[in-house]
């Protein structure tokens, strides 16, 4: 979890999903939940192997 800091004052908490060692195969499910869930940001890196999967999960636009 992360803080953005808003205009003026205060500020907003994120919370990522993070793939890191899920195998590619087994990536879309989780992400489609954690997005259905109301995650907006998929932790992800080429060095998983999995962006590919990950990014291909969202089959709407949120």
């Amino acid at each position: 979890m992360y803080p953005e800091p808003l205009s003026g004052s205060g500020q907003r908490w994120h919370l990522s999903f993070g793939v890191f060692q899920t195998p590619p195969d087994e990536t879309r499910a989780p992400v489609e939940a954690a997005l259905s869930a109301g995650y907006r940001h998929i932790d992800t890196a080429a060095a998983y192997g999995n962006e590919r999967p990950a990014g291909a999960s969202p089959a709407r636009p949120w």
